[in-house]
């Protein structure tokens, strides 16, 4: 069968992009028994246009999902309608659903969206997609990422994967400082590290949730591949902002009063909304730890009904009452090693949350929902492989160009660029397929 995939990425800023989110979205052109074709709508949004009535599905990614984040996905919205009445299956992969809900909403109207994948608790589903307002045929649980093979290949060859007791970090962890508009839920990822910190004396710690910190691709690799044991938090929040009024009213305020406490942000605009979602996905770095053979220190939760305290993990109380007792664990590298080999074995081993066996599911449910498969004449299979080809040599040149561009400041002044940068998007990124 032949499936579109639908994203949306400036391809100069991938190297920006964590290595997970690169992961899912080339899992589907890895894995799949079926012929995927993707389209990049950052550059070039008329080529799929051209060609959609030659896919028997038509898959929207997260990124593409992700334009909500500026309000731009209306506008998208606006320029697929045609796909409503489209006979092909299409499917939406959705993340981050506590806010700007609405304009996903209204995407799922307008294009005629079949199935949804969505990383919410099933119980919460009815609260994010209400069958009384979206004609959905299904709304699926999945993860945010998944075991990838290339990833645990490069760390058995390549990334040095050590014993843990030669590892330099006794406790690992990189966190972000969460907007108050997530509600209290969000405010663990702080609140985690800042109890482990009083404690530095007891443990070699890496803990930090500054911006400066962050790693990204084969650094936070090998940031793991250096720990004994990595804290980890679930994600997601407590508060379900449907229209982005909630966040907009806390960032106005903020700009006012930028010393004001979570506390009082949270009497004035949060309390009365805490609580009205549960959205608590595991994210990918639960999946890499394993990977690594890295000990995981999680606070306590579900954690998707996968990991199971004290067999995968260490568990930290609520109260962070156990934390010298966690401490004193972590100086037993033998006991580390089980924990860790018991996740090893459990999890991955096993194959039951590795991309191939997830593609292999998207693929089951492309099958059971698609009557028959088109059967494309000549000219239009030509026709069909002429645009993609078009549209690939796009995106090379625009890789190109953007790496000429860069290393353009030393040889050139910007109002040089500037214009060779109007000249290559006006008449080569704004190509019309005819």
């Amino acid at each position: 069968m032949r499936v579109a995939l639908i994203y949306h990425l400036e391809e100069s800023l991938v190297s920006r992009f964590r290595q997970t989110m690169m992961d899912h979205l080339n899992s589907f052109k890895n894995y799949s028994a079926h012929k995927y074709y993707y389209f990049n709508l950052y550059f070039n949004p008329s080529a799929f246009r051209k060609v959609y009535r030659c896919f028997d599905a038509v898959v929207f990614h997260y990124i593409f999902a992700g334009l909500k984040w500026d309000h731009d996905l209306d506008r998208y919205t606006q320029d697929l309608k045609f796909l409503k009445d489209a006979d092909c299956l299409k499917i939406l992969f959705n993340q981050d659903e506590y806010i700007h809900l609405k304009e996903i909403h209204d995407f799922i109207q307008q294009c005629g969206i079949n199935i949804v994948y969505s990383l919410a608790r099933k119980d919460q589903f009815d609260i994010l997609y209400p069958k009384s307002k979206l004609n959905l045929q299904q709304v699926i649980h999945c993860l945010p990422g998944y075991i990838d093979n290339k990833t645990l290949r490069w760390i058995e060859n390549k990334g040095r994967r050590i014993p843990l007791k030669d590892r330099p970090v006794d406790i690992g962890y990189r966190g972000n400082k969460l907007p108050f508009w997530l509600g209290k839920f969000a405010r663990i990822k702080i609140r985690i590290a800042e109890e482990f910190n009083k404690f530095q004396g007891f443990a070699q710690m890496d803990i930090s949730t500054e911006a400066r910190d962050v790693l990204v691709k084969r650094d936070w690799m090998y940031f793991l591949l250096s720990c004994k044991s990595l804290l980890v938090t679930e994600g997601g929040a407590s508060i379900l902002d449907y229209d982005g009024e909630i966040r907009k009213k806390v960032e106005n305020y903020l700009k006012i009063n930028p010393a004001t406490s979570f506390e009082e942000v949270s009497d004035l605009f949060l309390s009365k909304f805490e609580g009205n979602l549960r959205y608590d996905p595991i994210g990918p770095k639960y999946f890499e730890a394993v990977m690594a053979k890295t000990c995981l220190i999680a606070y306590e939760g579900s954690h998707a009904e996968i990991f199971i305290p004290n067999k995968h993990f260490l568990e930290v109380k609520k109260d962070y009452s156990n934390i010298t007792d966690i401490l004193k664990k972590i100086q037993n590298h033998g006991f580390l090693e089980i924990i860790a080999d018991n996740a090893y074995r459990d999890i991955l081993v096993s194959g039951k949350y590795s991309y191939n066996t997830f593609i292999h599911q998207v693929d089951e449910l492309v099958e059971n929902n698609i009557r028959k498969e088109k059967s494309l004449p000549l000219s239009q299979v030509v026709y069909l492989n002429y645009i993609f080809c078009l549209n690939f040599i796009l995106r090379f040149l625009l890789c190109f160009f953007h790496r000429f561009y860069g290393m353009g400041k030393y040889i050139l002044p910007f109002s040089a660029r500037n214009q060779i940068k109007k000249y290559f998007y006006k008449k080569i990124i704004k190509i019309s397929f005819r």
